[in-house]
């Protein structure tokens, strides 16, 4: 005898019969289920206790409860569930948003622009060069759990990264490989390799190659760049403790 239900993104629910006995098993994303016997003393107020979740309080007082009634009460609770996961999805659309606004910036012969992809950052600067128009010049495919964001001290205290202010802003964001750690640079054949030359797998190896590095720096320059800087890290460094710190 299988479970009989829907499944929802995150949630599942089954119904296991077996002649007269009814039982409900329910899970929420990675948690162990949870079965529960129906009709009879559905809940039992000493084995669930006030830990249970907060939408089932209203009815740990219950003795009995019809199996409709409580199909009613269970399915509330999966929507319920089902829209706290929608609001953390859209959460975290929003710090990924933030992050590559921060880092894109365009002033004269630069550009730069940065993309997040589950736990790795990609980062992209594309240069005007004579003769051959735009070029992508570097970039860094980044392990985002793997790395650190340098600080730089302010009259306010510290910030993680280096500003500039003037008639023509910049701003700073390095990010150090932690020990023992490295990702991968690829870079222009326009530019010379510092070692060995490894093609990259982009158009074919003929117009970039691979190397290692420990330590990037992201440079942008212009009007707004401080702010950007600023709205980066600070979603880059919530990003990373809420969606990479367990997973990686």
């Amino acid at each position: 005898m299988g479970p009989e239900g829907t499944m929802l993104p995150g949630v599942w629910a089954g119904v296991m019969r077996s002649g007269a006995q009814s039982q409900v098993v329910l899970g929420f994303g990675g948690a162990a289920h949870v079965a529960v016997r129906l009709p009879r003393r559905i809940f039992n107020k000493k084995k669930w206790g006030r830990g249970a979740c907060s939408q089932w309080l209203s009815f740990l007082a219950l003795e009995e409860v019809s199996e409709e009634g409580f199909m009613r009460v269970l399915f509330l609770g999966l929507a319920m569930a089902l829209m706290a996961s929608v609001a953390a999805a859209s959460d975290r659309a929003a710090l990924i948003a933030q992050i590559e606004a921060g880092g894109q910036n365009e002033y004269e012969d630069r550009r730069h622009s940065v993309e997040v992809n589950e736990c790795q950052l990609t980062t992209y600067f594309w240069k005007k060069v004579a003769g051959e128009g735009w070029v992508l010049w570097t970039s860094f495919k980044i392990p985002m759990l793997l790395v650190d964001l340098a600080e730089s001290k302010t009259e306010y205290g510290f910030r993680h990264f280096f500003a500039a202010e003037g008639d023509t802003p910049i701003a700073v964001i390095n990010l150090k490989a932690k020990d023992g750690t490295d990702f991968p640079h690829e870079k222009s054949v326009l530019r010379k390799p510092k070692g060995e030359l490894v093609p990259s797998q982009r158009n074919g190896g003929d117009t970039h190659f691979i190397e290692r590095q420990t330590d990037v720096i992201i440079m942008h320059v212009g009007p707004d760049v401080i702010e950007k800087a600023e709205m980066f890290t600070k979603g880059y460094i919530r990003y990373v403790q809420e969606y990479c710190a367990f997973t990686g």
